[in-house]
């Protein structure tokens, strides 16, 4: 058997793959697994440690001629059209797409043969896009900033490949834990080798993920008043200009610049040996999960932590206030605090060190609870939750409403005569469905639930397409009615439609 996995996207991302790709090779030991990665990122397959086939994807090479001064379509195309062709030449049993991206919609597609079981956003025929499996379609649907999810990706990488992860799928292997090859780099840069030190990450995949370097700069200021380590700074090539300006603004013989003079790959054996990893969401953290490492993430407004923070317990997520951040003082005590093991004076969430990966958390709202029980009850058979505002069961009856305007329609649709403007009607539901949403945003994750499965329709007969949907907005009305029907089922957790199944069963 052989499959494919494709991860086309950043350093962690590929990072956060490694326990699935792990779990695979475990779970089909004779499978030839073969790993689609674009070329840039190709240096976070190392240390993998289990045999597998890598192929890399150079977009600027394939996709270049789109973007030179004449825009050279035809010329990119017959590029890709070479790649996949070449590609496709091993005839891959499984096709595992872990992008959730256009692009990797389209290359899977491409990839897929008659025999090929894919997994992960594809294409129809028609070319709009495709979810074959549950785990994706709740990818679609409830994952990315300003949702409520709080399902780790390592986890939802794992369901989409449809294996179980152990604890064995998440560590180094012993040589990238090597301290000797730490004590090599320290040495060529001058660092003493047995001092106490914490990493500090320079950048992030985007500026608004992490503090200015002037920030950084205080903080570190600031904490090595109090502190007797030392703080090594990391990055990129790229970041080398970040790292300078903080060394700079530090003024400090405690604070020590690495910033582009390590493989990514060797900054592991640095990452194992620190007393705590500190940085906003960037690879590093990723790395650190995987070294068994604390981390002190900088959690801003513009990341879902419950989606990418650290997994090593104990590990402290900072929650930001977008309106008022908090001062490089503030930075530098809670990191402090969590150097010490001191309780934090800031909202911050732990990581539990439990699997699945989970945080623990008392700074949430009672509507972002709300949102995540909702999620819980469509997706995994939990209990309803309790409403938490007389706004959101005033969405529910709306949705109610509209539910029961819509199975009209779709029963109209089966006339010849009023199928154009059951049609119509329709369509305008959906937009005052997704008016209910801009209402009460707690109620986010049932609409995207509906608008999901309605993506996930294929291609079909009318008959077949308005029997699929209908059973949509039946089971949209019923769960309406779960929280409309009495004062008695507002008051008390409501039980499931069917205790035996979720709403994507």
């Amino acid at each position: 058997m052989k499959i494919l996995v494709t991860q086309l996207a950043r350093f962690g991302d590929l990072y956060q793959s490694w326990p699935t790709l792990r779990a695979l090779h475990r779970k089909f030991p004779k499978a030839e697994l073969h790993l689609l990665v674009r070329k840039r990122f190709a240096a976070a397959v190392e240390g993998l440690g289990i045999d597998c086939r890598v192929h890399t994807m150079d977009t600027g090479e394939i996709l270049g001629p789109i973007y030179s001064t004449r825009a050279d379509t035809d010329e990119a195309m017959a590029r890709l059209s070479q790649f996949v062709e070449a590609l496709g030449e091993n005839q891959f049993d499984e096709i595992i797409n872990l992008s959730f991206s256009p692009f990797s919609s389209f290359l899977t597609h491409f990839l897929t043969s008659p025999k090929t079981r894919v997994r992960g956003y594809t294409r129809h025929q028609d070319g709009f896009l495709a979810i074959p499996d549950d785990a994706s379609a709740y990818f679609y649907a409830q994952v990315g900033v300003g949702r409520s999810n709080r399902v780790h990706l390592t986890e939802l990488f794992a369901s989409i490949a449809e294996v179980d992860l152990i604890d064995q799928d998440w560590l180094l292997p012993d040589y990238q834990r090597n301290s000797a090859v730490k004590d090599r780099i320290f040495a060529e840069h001058g660092l003493p080798t047995d001092d106490s030190y914490l990493v500090l990450h320079v950048g992030a995949s985007e500026v608004r993920k992490t503090l200015s370097p002037g920030e950084w700069a205080a903080a570190a200021r600031q904490l090595l008043q109090w502190w007797k380590g030392r703080i090594v700074l990391v990055g990129s090539p790229d970041e080398v200009l970040l790292g300078q300006r903080i060394l700079e603004g530090a003024c400090s013989n405690r604070v020590h610049s690495l910033v582009g003079k390590t493989r990514l790959p060797e900054l592991f054996s640095i990452i194992a040996s620190a007393r705590l990893v500190v940085g906003g969401d960037s690879v590093v953290m990723q790395m650190a999960t995987l070294a068994q490492v604390e981390c002190f993430n900088i959690s801003f407004p513009s990341v879902n932590f419950w989606e990418t923070g650290p997994r090593e317990a104990g590990s402290r997520i900072l929650l930001l206030n977008p309106q008022q951040p908090p001062s490089p003082e503030v930075v530098a005590k809670e990191i402090w605090h969590a150097i010490e093991g001191l309780a934090p004076n800031e909202p911050t969430a732990f990581a539990s060190g439990d699997s699945p990966v989970c945080f623990l958390a008392d700074q949430t709202t009672p509507s972002e609870e709300f949102s995540w029980e909702l999620i819980r009850a469509i997706y995994l058979s939990a209990e309803f939750p309790v409403l938490t505002s007389s706004l959101a069961y005033l969405g529910f009856q709306r949705l109610h409403e509209l539910a029961e305007l819509a199975l009209k329609q779709i029963e109209a649709t089966t006339r010849e005569g009023s199928r154009a403007v059951a049609i119509e009607i329709l369509n305008q539901v959906d937009s005052l469905v997704g008016s209910v949403r801009r209402m009460v945003p707690e109620l986010d994750p049932l609409i995207s639930w509906l608008e999901t499965e309605k993506i996930r329709i294929p291609p079909s007969e009318m008959n077949e397409l308005a029997e699929r949907t209908r059973k949509l907005f039946a089971t949209l009305k019923m769960v309406a009615e779960l929280y409309i029907q009495s004062e008695a089922m507002r008051a008390e957790p409501v039980e499931a439609p069917n205790a035996n199944d979720s709403l994507v069963s």
